[in-house]
């Protein structure tokens, strides 16, 4: 699947809004309903650009579409960090992983029809080996069975190496830059990283891009790229 190079991030809510929708439409195959993959993670080398609020939006639109979806907060070292779910679950995946609970139990319901949310839970005491542990490959085997689509946050790669272990178990990864603070150095590192798990990559979303005649770009990295530098953006027109 490619997801290319979106842009994400505009001041107008009605922008915003289709740019989540211009995301998902790359999702399907062929323009068709059924989608290209069911599992995402999303990632990126740094804190701070932009992950978790397009995790909630592109989860958002995605159950808006009609797709049965499951959001799922795979921080396991920070608990709780999607507040905005405002779920009165505590209990989440880490407390599935060790058996502390089912998997009914993790789920919680939104206001969102066709959205579902897990928590990353209350036990974040070694999660690399929860991640890596067999029981997360089942916790996958039925999220997958169970929805349409699942999409899940994770921390920084420059932080903890826990979003490329789960990348390499989820059907794709989406890459989130920020204009103007990513490298492309940076991406690159990270392909190369989640490359060496046989993790695929879907495509790379550029955060906090200008809003230009169109409300969402797809381009190729010359276009928003330069070596060792900040990730830039055009307008959208060459």
């Amino acid at each position: 699947m490619r997801i290319e190079k979106s842009i994400i991030g505009y001041k107008s809510k009605r922008a915003v809004k289709n740019a989540y929708e211009i995301l998902t439409a790359n999702m399907k195959i062929g323009g068709k309903g059924k989608l290209r993959a069911k599992s995402y993670v999303m990632i990126s080398s740094n804190p701070a650009e932009g992950k978790t609020t397009i995790a909630l939006g592109l989860a958002k639109t995605t159950a808006a579409a009609g797709f049965k979806t499951l959001l799922i907060d795979g921080d396991l070292r920070k608990p709780l960090k999607i507040k905005r779910m405002k779920t009165k679950n505590d209990l989440g995946l880490a407390d599935y992983l060790i058996s502390r609970i089912s998997f009914d139990e993790a789920v919680s319901d939104t206001c969102v029809d066709n959205l579902n949310f897990i928590s990353s839970g209350k036990d974040n005491k070694n999660p690399m080996s929860l991640l890596m542990g067999n029981k997360f490959d089942e916790f996958i085997d039925i999220v997958e069975r169970k929805y349409d689509v699942v999409i899940i946050d994770t921390p920084a790669v420059s932080e903890f190496f826990d979003g490329a272990i789960i990348a390499s178990k989820v059907d794709s990864a989406i890459i989130i830059a920020k204009k103007a603070s990513t490298t492309l150095k940076e991406i690159k590192d990270l392909e190369a990283k989640l490359s060496k798990l046989d993790a695929k990559i879907a495509g790379v979303v550029i955060n906090k891009g200008k809003k230009g005649k169109k409300p969402f770009n797809l381009q190729e990295y010359k276009d928003f790229l330069i070596e060792n530098k900040p990730v830039q953006s055009q307008s959208g027109n060459k």
